[in-house]
Formats: C-alpha cells, sequence, structure tokens
C-alpha cells in the first residue's frame, strides 16, 4: 500500500549529470518516489538524460539544460589533464546553470532542487540536494598525493547544498566503498545515505521467463555500452570484433538515442539496438548468461537487484570505476578485465562461474533509506 500522499502539492526539479546515462538512471526512483508521494516533478538536463527519464516516465515535465561539450581523451591516463584545461570552461557552465536554475524555479514555483553531479543546479531560497557517490575520488597511479585537493575541491562545490545525498548503505553493505565516506568533519545533518537506486522492479518481469542457456552451451551474452566518448566507440569495436570470432549470441545494447544511424553487427548471431528502456534492459539483463559492461555505479547497483553475472570493464581513466571493479573482484563476485585487455574467450567462462551481486538485504535496506529520505524532506517543508 502506498503512503498517503501530502495535502499539497509542492514541485520539485530533478536534474542529472549527463555523462552517459547512469546520472539519469538512477534519478529515475528519486522521481518516481517523489511522485508517488504526490509531489510534482520536472525533470531538467541534456537531451539524452531527459530521453532516458521520459521513456520512464512519459508524462513527466521537462525542461532542456544542456551541459557544455567536454572532450573525453583516448588514452586513460589524460583523463585528469585534459578535465584541468577545460575547468575554466566548466566554471563558467556552472555559473550560468546557477542563473539557469533561478529562472527555474521561479518559473515552476519549486521548493525543492535535487542536483545529480551538477555543483550549479541550485537556486536561493530553495531547499537544494546534491547527490553523488564520490565523495573521495581516486587519483590515478602515481597521483595519490593529489587525492585531498580533489576531494577538496569537490567539497567546495557541494558545501552550498543543503543536504548531500549519498546513494549508498551504510558498513557491510556499502557497494562504493571508500568513495562513499563524508569528511571526518562533516556537519550534522548534511549527509543522508539513500540507498542503492535501481530503476529496475526486482522482480522477474515477463519479458524475462525464458531460460537461461545451459551451463554447457553457448554463452548468451549482453554487451551493455554506456558513458563518454570515444571510449564507448572504442569498447564497442573491440568487444563486437571478439563476439563475432567467437560466435556467440549476444545482443548489444549500445547506450545511443534511438535516432541514432543502426548498426550492422556482421553476425546474424549478434542484435544490436540502440537504447533500452527500463523493462526491457531488465529482461535482457535477466535472460542473458553474462553482462558485459562497464563498472560504472549505476550499473552496479542494477546488478545488485537483478543478479546477473558480470564481465566488468572499467572505462580507461575512471579511476571510480577501475576501483569499484577491483573491489568487486576481490570479493569474489565478478570477473574484471583491462578495456585493452578484453580477452571474451578466456574470462566470460571466469564471469559465469562467480555467484554475481544480487543482495535481497541491500534491496530492502535502499528501499527504506529512500523513503525516509523523501519524507524527511516533507518535513522539513512544513
Amino acid at each position: 500500500m502506498e503512503n498517503a500522499a501530502p495535502s499539497r502539492v509542492r514541485t520539485a526539479l530533478v536534474s542529472p549529470l549527463n555523462w552517459g546515462l547512469g546520472h539519469a538512471a538512477r534519478c529515475a526512483p528519486i522521481v518516481r518516489e517523489l511522485r508517488k508521494r504526490g509531489w510534482r516533478v520536472v525533470c531538467c538536463g541534456g537531451e539524452a538524460p531527459l530521453a532516458l527519464l521520459r521513456a520512464e516516465f512519459p508524462d513527466v515535465e521537462t525542461e532542456l539544460v544542456p551541459e557544455p561539450a567536454i572532450r573525453y581523451p583516448k588514452a586513460g591516463w589524460a583523463m585528469i589533464p585534459a578535465m584541468l584545461v577545460q575547468l575554466p570552461k566548466i566554471l563558467l557552465a556552472t555559473l550560468a546553470l546557477r542563473r539557469r536554475t533561478a529562472e527555474l524555479c521561479a518559473k515552476h514555483g519549486a521548493v525543492l532542487t535535487i542536483s545529480d553531479n551538477r555543483p550549479g543546479f541550485r537556486a536561493p531560497g530553495v531547499k537544494s540536494v546534491y547527490m553523488t557517490h564520490q565523495l573521495r575520488i581516486r587519483a590515478p597511479k602515481g597521483l595519490g598525493f593529489g587525492e585531498a585537493l580533489v576531494a577538496r575541491l569537490h567539497a567546495l562545490a557541494y558545501a552550498p547544498f543543503d543536504e548531500v545525498w549519498i546513494p549508498d548503505l551504510e558498513g557491510k553493505l556499502s557497494l562504493a566503498g571508500d568513495l562513499s565516506l563524508p569528511p571526518r568533519r562533516a556537519p550534522r545533518g548534511k549527509f543522508r545515505r539513500v540507498g542503492l537506486l535501481s530503476r529496475f522492479s526486482g522482480a522477474p518481469s515477463p519479458e524475462a521467463s525464458s531460460p537461461a542457456p545451459a551451463a554447457d552451451g553457448p554463452v548468451g551474452v549482453l554487451l551493455l555500452l554506456s558513458g563518454p566518448e570515444p571510449q564507448r566507440t572504442l569498447f564497442e569495436s573491440k568487444a563486437l570484433a571478439q563476439l563475432r570470432a567467437l560466435g556467440l549470441r549476444a545482443t548489444v545494447v549500445r547506450g545511443l538515442p534511438a535516432s541514432a544511424p543502426p548498426l550492422d553487427p556482421g553476425s546474424d548471431a549478434i542484435r544490436a539496438i540502440p537504447f533500452a528502456g527500463a523493462r526491457e534492459l531488465e529482461a535482457l539483463l535477466r535472460g542473458c548468461d553474462v553482462a558485459v559492461c562497464r563498472s560504472g555505479y549505476s550499473t552496479l547497483m542494477d546488478l545488485v537487484r537483478v543478479g546477473t553475472k558480470a564481465l566488468l570493464v572499467p572505462t580507461p581513466g575512471q579511476t571510480e570505476q577501475e576501483y569499484l571493479a577491483a573491489r568487486l573482484a576481490d570479493a569474489g563476485l565478478a570477473a574484471v578485465s583491462a578495456q585493452d585487455d578484453l580477452d571474451l574467450a578466456a574470462q566470460l567462462p571466469r564471469a559465469r562461474h562467480l555467484p554475481g551481486l544480487r543482495s535481497d538485504e541491500r534491496i530492502d535496506a535502499s528501499r527504506a533509506a529512500l523513503e525516509a529520505a523523501v519524507l524527511s524532506l516533507e518535513r522539513d517543508d512544513g
């Protein structure tokens, strides 16, 4: 039975970062919970995140609030230098976003903004929430001395927000590990863990009713692509070539807009689709034998919900993904490969025989944590 809706309609603006589709995906449970509680929600962001959220909520109101075009390097080691060079552009865009957010709050009468890693998405006099699972950002090897500085810069970005929501759980149930630990001298009440946020139902859908392949049969692979270019395309090309060479049955979800040009996978055993909505993607994950995917945090939260066995391939240069993948490999839950070392013939069999990330305890705790966070917002708003 759903909780009773509040007596008056409140308006919230929700805005995910446009870095792949993971930020929008993990905002979907928040939008759903707010709407269940009677809030009016306006989703704000770039074209790709809004397309995902419209697919989840066809009647949701949206506002196009794009971000500057950021150039990402091909070489993983060049990620931090590339971001530093573009820092002035990012800072100017943040200031522009603050002005735009104030306009949108006035236009819609918003009493709340929820920003997933967009520091400029707040407005004077409006309660603001910043969401991140990376309170401690990992530095590349050899640059560990810079971790404290990066963490301090991030802290300056979220300091003006009223609350910081952490999509994780405490202690042994934590998925992000050290990444999600607040500063040692964190202000009381500033940080709140809201649980693992997945847009999946957690129960098998009718589309996933077909049995999985037999243990001694061919591997049914789901290649799940996401993240910024050019690494998305580099990953796609390398994995597709190996799938063709091995003659494996596979579905490729490309992580692109539905209007993207079709891809010829070069094999009748491989099906390629540009994008999958939540129900279709959940069914694909439940129906496949192994998912080959990035170790982005939103993807991992989805894997906790559905339990699919996985071969994780971190995006080169994204130290967060490398840390998370290594943590899960050390726990014996998933197989891991660097992109340059991808060898599906050798790595898929190992992935098939590991247990996967499914955790009912985490699922139950996450549901309660998100409900408590939204109820807290309502109490604060009177």
